[in-house]
């Protein structure tokens, strides 16, 4: 029983890395972005269509230079 009592716990705490994560790895990701393109020129973000899934084409976005 004490598995059913630590679920919202450890969901609360994974809540939080996630968020922590996301605040402190995007400021990193678009210092690395604006260098990349101030050094080497726009573009750096592609919207792409990949292979098709289920009988629809797959859009996705790359972060490439």
């Amino acid at each position: 029983m004490s598995g059913t009592a630590q679920w919202p716990t450890m969901a609360a705490k994974r809540l939080v890395d996630i968020a922590v994560g996301i605040i402190v790895l995007s400021p990193i990701f678009l210092t690395v972005a604006s260098l990349v393109r101030h050094k080497l020129g726009p573009p750096i973000f592609f919207a792409r269509l990949g292979p098709e899934g289920m009988g629809s084409p797959l859009g996705f976005g790359s972060f490439e230079r």
